[in-house]
């Protein structure tokens, strides 16, 4: 005798046409749900990215200043070669850096210099450039608006003097997501701030 036993059902491995559509629904519904919090997320950190950077612009410039003032080099103007190292217009920093500064406040007019403050790569993207969009692979892009233009074309009340703006990838100063470093030559100090509006 033959102790084997036979099923008359067959195995089915798979989904059925329904149950495909119904998983396909419900991801369907789910992308519709958490696309609008994931954009909303991305806002939310370029947003906090700038303000960090403008947060780093006032810190450097407070412990330049400081430092400077100890010096007593806060009064003196820059030194007009941008590779000075002349000691009344600027000192060395213990890693081996040389902070240029104008009326103690540093100079930050050079990829160097915000590599430096920042601690990310950045893309310089020119001069006097609003609408250009930043394309790189770089963490952060920046641009110098010089002349009588200048910081009113960035929305910054106009000041004689010198202004940097860094910015995301992906977008242009005129996008108004950014932060701002200003060198005042009317009262020579500086203004700090970020526009946010656009992140």
């Amino acid at each position: 005798m033959n102790n084997s036993t036979y099923s008359n059902h067959s195995s089915n491995s798979g989904f059925t046409l329904i149950e495909l559509v119904v998983v396909i629904v419900i991801l369907g519904i789910l992308a519709v749900v958490a696309a609008p919090k994931f954009l909303s997320i991305s806002e939310e950190a370029h947003t906090s990215g700038i303000q960090g950077v403008s947060g780093s612009f006032k810190a450097f410039d407070d412990l330049v200043f400081a430092k400077a003032a100890i010096l007593g080099i806060e009064k003196n103007d820059r030194n007009s070669s941008s590779n000075s190292t002349d000691l009344q217009g600027g000192f060395f920093l213990d890693s081996g850096e040389f902070i240029q500064t104008i009326y103690g406040h540093p100079w930050v007019y050079s990829q160097d210099a915000l590599n430096y403050i920042l601690e990310a790569s950045l893309q310089d993207e020119g001069v006097n450039l609003p609408d250009q969009q930043c394309v790189t692979g770089e963490d952060f892009c920046f641009m110098l608006f010089e002349g009588s233009s200048g910081p009113t074309s960035i929305g910054v009340p106009y000041i004689p003097g010198n202004s940097v703006v860094v910015y995301y990838p992906g977008y242009s100063v005129s996008d108004q997501c950014f932060a701002y470093y200003v060198f005042d030559r009317t009262d020579n100090d500086v203004i700090i701030g970020d526009n946010i509006t656009g992140c």
